[in-house]
C-alpha cells in the first residue's frame, strides 16, 4: 500500500494553528521574520517545514509514513480502507487539504508475512536490470538492500525485527513522479480513488520479475566445470551490467536451469505469488475487480509477459487460464481476450497492449505516427522476436 510520502501544499494557516503538531522555528531572517518552521506528529509518522519563498509566500512540505501516521508503525498490514482513514483524519486533526495537497514522490510497498527468516531472500538480492543492489546498513548487511534507479528505487528489507517476526517489506520508492504518469495521481486526493491505487501493484510485480537472485552460499559440488563457471559468472553484477537485453536473456535461463540444478528456491515466482496474494488482503472484493486478469493469470505463453503489462485493462498476449480451463473467457474492456476478437472497434497493440483504436484498421503495433519511431520499432522487434523464440 502507500506508505512514505513527500507533498507539498500553499494552505498552511490551518496547519500553524495546529497543536497536535509540535512547532519548532528553524530560521529567522537576520533574526527578525521567521521564514522556516519544522514540527512532527505525535506518532512521528508526519514531519512538516513551512518555508517562505523569494515572494514571501508559504509553503508546507509534509514528510513521512502514512502507515506509522495510522498505526504507530509500519510493520502491520496496512489497506486501502486504512490510507483513506489516515487521510481523512490527516484534514480533520491537521488541516491539510487532499485537493490542493500535490505528491512530490511516495512508497508502493507491502508488508509480506512469511513463514522463514526474510535474510535468506534479501542476501540473495543481486541486481536488478542494471542496477546492483547495495545494503541499507553497513553494521547490519541482513537488514535490507536497495536498487536506486533513476525514477524510482526498489527496497527489500526486514520488517519484522520490530515484532519479531518474519515480515518482508518489498516496495518501490517513486523518485519522480512521471514514473507513474499514466496513472494520473497527482494529489491526496487522487490516493483516495480505489480504480488508480489498485493497479499500483502491476509496478510491484513488473519489478520483481526483473530482480536477480543469486546465493553465493549455494553447495555446488554436483556442477560440472563448465556449469561452475557459468555459476560464479552469473554471480557478478558487472557481467549483468555490461550484457545486451539478448544475452540478458539467456543468461536469466542458464540462471535458471543452474539454480533447478542445486535445488534453489525460484524467488521471482515466488515473490509474485506472495505480492499478488497480499494485495488482494488490502483491497475489498469490489475493489477488486479492476485487476482480476492480473490476479489470476500465472501462467503465460512462451516470450511473453502480457499479464504484467501496464494498465491491466489492456488484454493479455496468448495467455492460459489459471483455471485450467481453455474455453473461460475473460471479458476485459469489450475484448474477448481468448479469441483476441475486438468490439466496438477497441484494438490493442499485439507487442506492448498500448490502445491503438485510433489508428488505421488492420494495424496490429502502436504506430511511428502517434508514438515515434523508436517505440514503434521497438513493439515490431519485439513481435519478431518472439515468433523466433516460439
Amino acid at each position: 500500500m502507500i506508505c512514505g510520502i513527500v507533498a507539498i501544499t500553499n494552505e498552511v494557516e490551518l496547519l500553524k494553528k495546529c497543536n497536535l503538531i509540535d512547532w519548532k522555528e528553524t530560521a529567522r531572517i537576520n533574526g527578525g521574520e521567521i521564514i522556516e518552521l519544522s514540527g512532527e506528529t505525535e506518532n512521528k509518522g508526519l514531519r512538516f517545514k513551512i518555508i517562505q519563498n523569494k515572494e514571501g509566500e508559504e509553503y508546507a512540505i509534509i514528510r513521512g509514513s502514512l502507515h506509522k501516521e495510522a498505526h504507530g508503525v509500519n510493520s502491520t498490514r496496512f489497506t486501502f480502507h486504512d490510507l483513506c482513514k489516515v487521510i481523512h483524519t490527516m484534514k480533520l486533526q491537521y488541516g491539510i487539504n487532499p485537493h490542493t495537497t500535490f505528491l512530490r514522490s511516495f512508497e508502493i510497498q507491502i508488508n509480506l508475512f512469511l513463514m522463514f527468516p526474510v535474510s535468506g531472500i534479501i542476501d540473495r538480492c543481486l541486481i536488478h536490470k542494471k542496477v546492483p543492489f547495495s545494503h541499507f546498513s553497513k553494521t547490519d548487511i541482513h537488514f535490507g538492500k536497495i536498487a536506486v534507479h533513476d525514477r524510482y528505487a526498489l527496497k527489500f528489507y526486514d520488517k519484522g525485527v520490530e515484532i519479531n517476526k518474519n515480515v518482508l517489506r518489498y516496495g518501490i520508492a517513486v523518485l519522480k513522479m512521471e514514473q507513474l504518469k499514466e496513472y494520473s495521481i497527482k494529489t491526496l486526493t487522487d490516493l483516495l480513488d480505489s480504480s488508480k491505487v489498485v493497479l499500483l501493484v502491476q509496478e510491484l510485480l513488473m519489478a520483481a520479475k526483473d530482480v536477480i537472485f543469486w546465493d553465493e552460499n549455494a553447495n555446488t559440488v554436483n556442477l560440472n566445470i563448465r556449469d561452475l563457471e557459468r555459476w560464479y559468472q552469473l554471480g557478478k553484477t558487472s557481467y549483468w551490467e555490461n550484457v545486451n537485453h539478448k544475452k540478458a536473456e539467456k543468461a536469466r535461463k542458464s540462471l535458471k536451469r543452474l539454480s533447478n540444478k542445486l535445488n534453489l528456491s525460484d524467488y521471482n515466482t515466488h515473490l509474485e505469488k506472495w505480492i499478488k496474494y497480499e494485495w488482494k488482503q488490502l483491497f475489498t472484493s469490489s475493489e477488486l475487480k479492476a485487476i482480476e486478469p492480473i490476479l489470476k493469470m500465472e501462467h503465460l505463453a512462451k516470450g511473453t509477459n502480457a499479464h504484467l503489462y501496464k494498465g491491466c485493462k489492456r488484454p493479455p498476449n496468448k495467455c492460459s487460464i489459471a483455471s485450467g480451463d481453455v474455453k473461460t473467457i475473460i471479458q476485459v474492456d469489450n475484448i474477448n481476450t481468448l479469441t483476441r476478437e475486438p468490439v466496438n472497434e477497441v484494438r490493442f497493440c499485439a507487442s506492448c497492449g498500448r490502445d491503438i483504436s485510433m489508428q488505421r484498421k488492420g494495424s496490429t503495433y502502436c504506430s511511428a505516427k502517434f508514438v515515434g519511431e523508436e517505440k514503434a520499432k521497438w513493439c515490431r522487434n519485439k513481435a519478431r522476436n518472439r515468433k523466433i523464440i516460439q
